[in-house]
């Protein structure tokens, strides 16, 4: 008998459920336990997480409970495969971008020169020899910085004198300078103080009139006006190489591969690129 004084029901031989199992009750649902999420984002319940637990970040799993309390855990997984679109205006920008930074370089350089004959000067002069062949000069150059560069060659007779006088290139302080013939013979001297000029041949032994040509170059002020000038052909030929190579191995290292192969595309495309900036600059400044 049971505990409320009947006796027990006959069950089948093959019924094998536990006596001692308590009845579930229909009146009241079991209630849920939460265990965690695997969602990326934390789902909003009223369930306070345990001691301890700490908010999980977006991406990981997380599992507790009243069962067990297991944290932790990032699931590692592969990202979806996307595949790259080619960035063709990064590619042409490495492939034409050291070009044209060659070419700035280029105009700047071409248009913060100074014309050469700017700082040139010529001077034509009548002289005859007496009748020793001695002929004599009054040279006028515009300073005494100038140099000073005479030169007469007969083309029948094959008569040559010349004379070159420079203090910048280190005559400065000479009192005379040598008038050379064509076996490099000194047959007279240059007053760099006075400016004449008097040399003996036997060519001009009771000549004529005969017109000399003498050239002034100022050297140091020719310089001086293309200190900028020098500065950016240094920057072209020694900074931009230099600069060219850096640039390709870091694009290569910040993974960005279009520009980088563009850079490396940029030599081979030298070959049309060369021609093209030479035939530009003879249109620019002239053949």
């Amino acid at each position: 008998m049971d505990e409320s004084g009947r006796a027990p029901q006959p069950r089948a031989f093959f019924d094998l459920q536990d006596d001692t199992a308590p009845e579930a009750n229909p009146a009241s649902a079991p209630e849920g336990v939460l265990l965690g999420w695997l969602d990326p984002t934390p789902p909003a319940t009223d369930q306070a997480a345990p001691d301890g637990a700490g908010v999980p970040p977006q991406g990981s799993a997380f599992f507790t409970g009243e069962v067990a309390a297991m944290s932790g855990g990032a699931l590692p997984f592969d990202p979806v495969a996307v595949k790259e679109r080619p960035r063709w205006g990064r590619f042409f920008l490495g492939m034409f971008g050291p070009w044209l930074a060659v070419f700035l370089m280029t105009l700047a350089t071409g248009f913060s020169s100074t014309n050469w004959d700017d700082f040139s000067a010529y001077e034509t002069l009548d002289g005859s020899g007496d009748s020793n062949g001695t002929v004599t000069l009054q040279l006028s150059p515009p300073s005494a910085m100038h140099q000073v560069d005479f030169y007469y060659y007969d083309w029948e007779e094959r008569v040559e004198v010349s004379m070159y006088y420079s203090p910048y290139y280190g005559d400065e302080g000479a009192a005379t300078m040598p008038v050379r013939n064509s076996d490099w013979d000194e047959i007279g001297t240059y007053d760099t103080q006075t400016g004449v000029l008097s040399f003996t041949h036997p060519h001009f032994v009771n000549s004529t009139v005969t017109t000399f040509d003498v050239g002034y170059y100022d050297q140091a002020g020719y310089d001086d006006a293309n200190d900028g000038g020098e500065v950016l052909a240094f920057m072209g030929t020694c900074c931009l190489p230099l600069a060219y190579i850096g640039g390709t191995i870091a694009a290569f290292v910040r993974g960005e591969k279009h520009l980088a192969w563009g850079l490396v595309s940029a030599i081979p495309a030298g070959l049309v690129m060369v021609p093209v900036l030479f035939v530009g600059a003879l249109m620019l400044w002239g053949f």
